[in-house]
């Protein structure tokens, strides 16, 4: 090989290289192992690029939730149908309603954190975090609080018979809370609901996995139905 092909050649390499980089997103990987009220779990991925989340069961290909921080806006995103169902970002105005105590008890567990919230003396939840991945869990404590407003909203139609004020508690009124204090642990609900922490680690992945798709039909709440825009 002459010379000028073994600089031809590097020159490629080093294109292909650049192109592929170009293709990759540094991001943090953190895992957990969720479980249902009626006893069935799953695997979470939570993929954090700076102010972008992606939210999946682990699969590139699979519908996935997209928090976009600077967008002030959460995406919805089905493959299958085709659509983008995006929810503004907003959090409501919260009035407790006559003769409710919430309360947050936290308190140190060894180098953690323990906090109980409870409503009326009820405990609502306990979690436990660590004094780890600040900036990425206040970006999961915001998106809580992005759909904090729709979640109000879906409350405030429930028949009164009906409402849940636990599900009140941390879904509207401390939205976000399992999260402010670090890396989440360890989290069960009074409903049966629970999260344990896996694993975490900063990786590579493919840039378009925080991509929307185009093409795909665009829908947002309280809003019409729009054709492409993708962003």
């Amino acid at each position: 090989m002459t010379g000028a092909a073994r600089r031809r050649l590097a020159a490629g390499l080093l294109l292909a290289c650049l192109a592929a980089t170009a293709r990759a997103e540094a991001v943090t990987e953190i895992r957990y192992a969720d479980r249902e009220p009626d006893g069935s779990t799953y695997q979470s991925r939570i993929l954090i690029a700076g102010e972008r989340m992606r939210m999946d069961y682990g699969r590139d290909d699979e519908d996935f939730i997209l928090y976009d921080r600077k967008a002030k806006a959460v995406y919805l995103v089905a493959h299958l149908a085709r659509r983008i169902t995006e929810i503004a970002a907003a959090k409501p105005t919260v009035k407790t309603p006559k003769g409710w105590r919430v309360k947050l008890d936290s308190q140190p567990s060894g180098k953690d954190r323990l906090t109980q919230a409870r409503l009326n003396d009820k405990l609502c939840a306990e979690f436990k975090n660590a004094d780890l991945l600040r900036d990425e869990a206040r970006l999961m404590a915001d998106f809580r609080q992005a759909l904090s407003a729709n979640q109000a909203a879906a409350w405030a139609a429930t028949p009164a018979e009906l409402r849940d004020g636990c599900q009140w508690l941390m879904d509207v009124k401390e939205a976000g809370a399992e999260y402010r204090r670090g890396l989440l642990l360890a989290l069960r609900q009074a409903d049966g609901r629970s999260r344990v922490y896996q694993s975490h680690a900063g990786r590579e992945v493919p840039a378009d996995l925080f991509a929307l798709p185009a093409d795909y039909t665009r829908m947002r709440i309280g809003g019409t139905e729009t054709r492409g825009g993708g962003k």
